[in-house]
């Protein structure tokens, strides 16, 4: 007959959330207690409960409240000692009083290791996640009743409760100035549609630029952009990967860029593409005048005022390394050397004689000076 196989014991290791819980469970147990020493016992075993969980939670101060308590109990139970009659005396009756008091404390101690046992199960379970995550979410550390409603799903009221956590978590990294999850999460919360998500992103990914160098790649709106210059006041952002297949003006003809279809463009569709109404917002209007050509004194045309433009050939040529991310041919918003005819950058260097208007094979870069006052 084959020997019987010894079973492998399993060892449960709880987590920190499991012990935080245990205590506070046998926290509320503590009302059960009658006797001074018991209850100096009790506090003592639960203040060593709290310090074994260090910095977890409220767990610091816990600990000092049952150790405090802890003191004072067992200063009690030695006044109580004191002023008791002698032992002698009552010999019987204190023997069948520890009998009682023995099992009623054996009767509490099942109680509460069942009752813990059953927690545990509980927590496990998705009316125990919801109470977890109510729990953590009041207590303020969103980022893990946030995890937490997200894993429960459609669980009753988990998936709005999810974005509330989810909204004050992204605040809370905001204040941390740890910018980049903070913005991810607004961006997600602005596609939901999420209170004033919108309104707070702009503000977030102004103030995230404004603390950044010249030259630095940020995201602002649907892109990234590269920051050229910051005067105090405005930041002047260009986009750092040029766009293709869009040409400075669709009919092949006399154009500047105040009458030019790339123009109409950007500061129509593009711009409302790209960016929310609180982002306009942040966007300034500019006043744009185009120089003529010096090399072949093509006429530039009636000055604007754009939200959105593009950058000419002496701004090429000033933030020329900044630029050198990608070496793209790229409009500018000047003329070429006729009036159907456009400047453009080609591996860094301006092309001022430029070249047909209708061409979409040359790319843009789309610039603005945004506020960050």
């Amino acid at each position: 007959m084959a020997a019987k196989t010894k079973e492998k014991e399993t060892v449960v290791v709880k987590t920190q959330e499991e012990m935080y819980l245990d205590a506070e469970r046998l926290l509320k147990a503590t009302e059960c207690l009658t006797r001074d020493k018991e209850k100096a016992e009790f506090f003592k075993n639960l203040a060593d409960r709290y310090k074994d969980l260090g910095e977890y939670e409220d767990s610091k101060d816990k600990y000092k409240e049952c150790l405090k308590k802890h003191k004072y109990y067992k200063e009690q139970s030695k006044i109580v000692k004191e002023v008791q009659p002698k032992e002698e005396d009552f010999n019987e009756n204190k023997s069948k009083s520890n009998g009682i008091i023995g099992k009623v404390i054996i009767g509490l101690v099942i109680v509460l290791v069942i009752a813990a046992a059953g927690g545990i199960v509980y927590l496990k379970t998705k009316p125990g996640r919801y109470q977890r995550a109510t729990f953590y979410e009041n207590k303020g550390n969103y980022e893990k009743s946030y995890k937490m409603f997200k894993n429960l799903k459609n669980y009753k009221d988990s998936k709005e409760r999810k974005r509330d956590c989810k909204y004050q978590f992204a605040l809370q990294c905001w204040k941390d100035e740890d910018y980049e999850p903070a913005i991810k999460m607004f961006r997600e919360l602005v596609e939901s549609e999420y209170g004033d998500s919108e309104e707070k992103l702009a503000d977030l990914e102004i103030e995230y630029i404004k603390k950044q160098k010249i030259g630095t790649n940020v995201i602002f709106g649907n892109f990234h952009w590269l920051i050229l210059e910051n005067d105090g006041d405005k930041v002047l952002l260009v986009k750092s990967e040029p766009i293709n297949g869009l040409a400075y003006n669709e009919g092949d003809e006399a154009t500047t860029w105040s009458e030019c279809t790339l123009r109409e463009y950007l500061n129509g569709s593009f711009l409302d593409g790209t960016f929310g109404l609180d982002m306009q917002k942040k966007i300034l209007d500019t006043n744009i005048k185009v120089e003529n050509n010096s090399t072949y004194g093509t006429k530039a045309g009636k000055d604007t005022v754009d939200k959105i433009f593009m950058l000419n050939g002496s701004q090429a040529e000033q933030y020329e390394e900044i630029l050198s991310n990608y070496l793209r041919d790229w409009w500018l918003i000047g003329p070429g050397n006729s009036e159907n005819t456009a400047q453009y950058v080609s591996y860094g260097k301006v092309m001022d004689y430029g070249y047909i208007v209708t061409d979409t094979n040359i790319h843009i870069r789309p610039a603005l000076w945004v506020s960050i006052k």
